[in-house]
Formats: C-alpha cells, structure tokens, sequence
C-alpha cells in the first residue's frame, strides 16, 4: 500500500494532479464534477475503465462545520492507477493532514467509491454525496 502525507506546497490550486511530487494536471482531459461541483462517479469510473486521465473532487463538512476535501486523480501511466488524496488540514479535531494512496482498483457503489489500495481489505471511500 502506497500511503504518504505530501507538503501543502506539492498541491496545484485546484488540488489534482500530484503523483509522486510531479504535477501531472496538464494532463487532465475530463473533469467528473458537474456544473454545480457535485461529483459524477459514473463519468469517473467510466474513465477508469478505459485508463483515460479524469479527476473528482468532493468537499464534507464534519459535525462541527469544518471541511474534508477528497480527490481522486486517474493517471494512465504504466498500469493505470487512481491517485486517492483525503485533505483534512481545515479539520480543527482532526491530525491535520493530506493523505494519498495510490490505488490499482475502484468500485462504484450507490453513494460513494470504493478505492482498493495494495493490501487492504475493505478499501477506502470517496464519497458522492
């Protein structure tokens, strides 16, 4: 499993396309957020399977208000993987961190996707809505 926390400095400004410190945003063909921000997970998972570039973001906010923004960011080198960002550094009870995993497989279900990652067994939630 790839896990790592990145430095704030190595996220663009729309917070997609970092894959291992490079930022592959350039890329970036199809955007799964509609009009309104709300993300498509169909528009992403139909990009998955065909290992074109796409990304999604979702922003929640916890009990008390504060933030949580995820990202998922398809990048079609080697063997198309799925870059898997969760933000919580506006979280005040949180670890103040960002997360990334680097995940080979994704499901879609009703209201989220479901990222496996190297070994894990349940896999990690991005959620729709």
């Amino acid at each position: 499993m790839a896990l790592g926390l990145i430095d704030s400095d190595q996220i663009p400004s729309d917070g997609f396309g970092i894959s291992g410190g490079i930022r592959h945003y350039t890329m970036m063909k199809t955007d799964c957020n509609d009009i309104l921000g709300n993300p498509d997970g169909n528009c992403f998972m139909e990009s998955f399977e065909k290992c074109e570039p796409a990304r999604i973001k979702q922003m929640l906010s916890t009990i008390e208000g504060d933030p949580i923004f995820y990202y998922a960011t398809i990048i079609p080198e080697n063997s198309c993987s799925i870059q898997f960002v969760v933000d919580n550094r506006e979280d005040r009870f949180s670890s103040k961190t960002i997360t990334e995993r680097t995940c080979q497989d994704a499901q879609l279900l009703e209201n989220h996707i479901t990222f496996h990652c190297g070994n894990d067994v349940d896999g990690y939630g991005f959620p729709l809505g």
